[in-house]
């Protein structure tokens, strides 16, 4: 039996831009204007970061209890393949289609925020 996949659509969402198109222009540009310095994340030091500067969409109320930064992220890519996940659940179903979601280290400034607050207060 042969199985065959394919990826019909990429939604991403990073440093360089808000999808797929504006970050391959940035990436080829070599433009690094997402990187920054951030002095706050290191205790001895500063280090290099990228970071989301563009405004992410507004989360709805009736997904108020996943309110965060990353659910917007998520929502920014995933609106760029919806039209194609349905699609592709048109001709296949949606039992048949799967998204694959990646991050690197999206919420580590909620993380860290949290860490030091237990540093500081036990």
């Amino acid at each position: 039996m042969s199985e065959s996949f394919s990826l019909p659509a990429m939604g991403m969402v990073n440093a360089l831009g808000m999808d797929v198109s504006s970050i391959a222009s940035r990436l080829w540009a070599g433009d690094q204007s997402g990187i920054q310095w951030y002095s706050e994340w290191l205790v001895e030091r500063g280090v290099m970061l990228g970071k989301i500067v563009e405004d992410v969409p507004v989360i709805s109320s009736d997904l108020s209890a996943y309110s965060s930064r990353n659910t917007a992220l998520l929502l920014a890519a995933y609106a760029q393949v919806e039209p194609t996940v349905e699609q592709m659940k048109q001709v296949y179903g949606p039992e048949r289609i799967g998204v694959v979601v990646g991050v690197s280290a999206q919420g580590i400034d909620v993380a860290e925020a949290a860490y030091g607050h237990v540093l500081k207060q036990g």
